[in-house]
Order: structure tokens, then C-alpha cells, then sequence
């Protein structure tokens, strides 16, 4: 927790899942619903804190998200419902109210059959939440999740590059770029960020460009037809592709 002072503090509270005994390994996305606060651990299990206190923790304060067995990946908010991501199943909850132990319940008919391969990779957009997919049957893809409502928006060829990366290190997020809202995903591994464009719903390559050190020396550029040709009195250091300002 950060209070107004600004120093962070660790919860010490023992029924906190990382403080118990074994310890809890959490996952990515902690949720705050109606004055609680929940966390899911790798086995699928949420827990929650006391009202409108995240230092406090019980013992009591768990429901397993058990639709479809699996680890659990990554917990998110999807309007008034908490999403559980796990490996190939995603389940909603809902605040039930419940007097004794944890206040939620499970959805009826809110599980589908698509779960997270990385709990780094989901991104909440505007109320709209996107992360990389994968089923059984079908392997890696992108969903997107509105509400109860769930959409496939990966085309073949990010299918591909999906399928072929290992996963190891994944980031996600959404920016706003001259009124497009996008969904930028980096794959570490492969050395590639995929963009897709909420507006025009299309997919792209995502890169950017530090201006580099000045190349001294002499500097001459002949041209013959449609090529110039650089030469300078200094070894310049760039390779085939790479952008110049002359």
C-alpha cells in the first residue's frame, strides 16, 4: 500500500496469501470491488480483504475459481464482475453479499472455455480488457473481453507469431496516439511489438527512434540514377535498413 505519506508499505497481515504459511505465489492484477480488495493465487484461489482496508486479510476470505481445473494466470476487472484468468478458462464472479467467508460468487453461465497464456499480456483499455489467449484446440490468439461478452481479434499471422514465441517475457498496455486507442503488445523473445488499432481494428508493428550521435569526418554523396551513394572518412557504424538525417 502507498498512504499519503508516499512511503510504500508491505501488507504483513499473516492470512495474506504471500505471508501464509506455505506462502501463496500470487498472480498478475489485483481487483477492487465494492470496498474490497482481491488477489488470486497460482492454484486459482481469490482472496480478499477486509472493506475498504487492504492491510487486513482473513482467514476465511477465499472462493476458488474451480469451473475448469488449471493454474491461475492473471485477475482483472471487467465492470461490476471480477475475471479469473487461469490457463484455459476464464470465470466471472460476482459481489453476492455473502455473510461468512468470501462476499463472492460465481456467475452462472459466466465461463469460457479461453484461457491466458500470460498474465502480463492483458491490458485494460477504456473498460475493454485484451490478453494473449490459447485454448486446446487452437493454440495461442488475442481476445478481448467487453463486459460478459468475449471476442477473438488475432488475425492468422499474429496467430503465427504467437505460437512460435516462448512467452518468457511479455509486456502490454494501451496508449492513445493521434485518436487511435491501441493495444501494444512486446514480445521480448521474438523482438516484436504488436499494435492493434481499437479504432480501425487492424494490426501492426509498433517501433520507435532515439536519434543517435553525430558522424563526423568528410562527407561526400554522389547519386546514379535512383541511388546515392554515402561515403564518409569515418567508420559510421550502421547497418543495411537503418534510418539517417542528413
Amino acid at each position: 500500500t502507498i498512504p499519503n505519506s508516499g512511503v510504500v508499505t508491505k501488507v504483513m497481515d499473516a492470512d495474506y496469501p504471500g505471508n501464509q504459511t506455505p506462502a501463496r505465489r500470487t498472480v498478475p492484477g489485483i481487483v477492487y470491488l465494492d470496498t474490497y480488495f482481491f488477489t488470486m493465487d497460482t492454484k486459482g484461489v481469490i482472496y480478499n480483504s477486509a472493506a475498504d482496508d487492504p492491510t487486513s486479510w482473513s482467514a476465511l476470505g477465499f472462493i476458488t475459481a474451480q469451473f475448469e481445473n488449471g493454474a491461475g494466470v492473471a485477475l482483472a476487472k471487467s465492470q461490476e464482475y471480477v475475471a479469473a484468468f487461469k490457463e484455459f478458462s476464464v470465470e466471472l464472479l460476482y459481489d453476492a453479499a455473502n455473510p461468512v467467508g468470501s462476499p463472492l460468487s460465481p456467475v452462472q453461465n459466466g465461463f469460457f472455455k479461453i484461457g491466458c497464456a500470460s498474465g502480463t499480456s492483458l491490458a485494460d483499455i477504456k473498460g475493454q480488457i485484451f490478453w494473449v489467449s490459447q485454448s486446446k484446440q487452437k493454440g495461442r490468439s488475442v481476445h478481448v473481453m467487453t463486459g460478459t461478452n468475449v471476442a477473438e481479434v488475432a488475425t492468422p499471422d499474429v496467430q503465427r507469431i504467437l505460437n512460435t514465441d516462448d512467452l518468457a517475457t511479455v509486456h502490454a498496455y494501451g496508449v492513445r496516439v493521434d485518436g487511435h486507442d491501441l493495444y501494444l503488445l512486446t514480445l521480448v523473445t521474438s523482438n516484436v511489438t504488436l499494435a492493434y488499432d481499437l479504432t480501425n481494428k487492424t494490426w501492426g508493428t509498433w517501433s520507435s527512434l532515439t536519434l543517435g550521435s553525430t558522424i563526423g569526418g568528410t562527407i561526400t554523396i554522389t547519386r546514379s540514377g535512383t541511388t546515392a551513394t554515402y561515403t564518409s572518412t569515418v567508420a559510421h557504424g550502421m547497418s543495411d535498413g537503418d534510418p539517417v538525417l542528413i
